[in-house]
This record gives structure tokens, sequence and C-alpha cells, in this order.
């Protein structure tokens, strides 16, 4: 993930953590890109950027802006 441009990859995420930013629900999500399971990445969002019912095992679609995950969807 190396572009600054905005970009999807695919992943299957590893672990989710649920936690608390002044009452308001965010989760951190450890994933690993296809092509590169070996490596496992974090992405921080609030609950309106991650699919309801998200868990580990899931295949998803990152979206990628200057190097950051923005939102993520199921496949």
């Amino acid at each position: 993930m190396t572009s600054l441009l905005p970009a999807t990859r695919s992943a299957t995420v590893k672990q989710v953590v649920l936690y608390s930013v002044h009452g308001q629900p965010h989760y951190q999500i450890l994933y690993a890109p296809v092509g590169d399971e070996d490596r496992t990445f974090a992405a921080r969002l609030g609950n309106e950027s991650v699919y309801e019912g998200i868990a580990a095992g899931d295949q998803v679609m990152l979206h990628i802006l200057m190097n950051l995950v923005t939102r993520i969807e199921k496949v």
C-alpha cells in the first residue's frame, strides 16, 4: 500500500476489537491483504465505516486513501 491515490484491496479479517471513543463505537480491525497473507495490518475505523457484523475470517474489500483504510465492505 504505497499509493496516495484512492485504491481498493482485498483482504481477510483476522481480528476485530470493539472500543469506545466518547461513547461512540469504533473498531480496530486486524487484516491480511490477499497475496500477502503472512503480514498483518491494523485499521481503526468508526462505526459508520464498517459493515454490521464484521468478524474474523470475513473476506473484505478495503477502501484506501493516502495509505489509510477509510472503509471496509464485505465481499
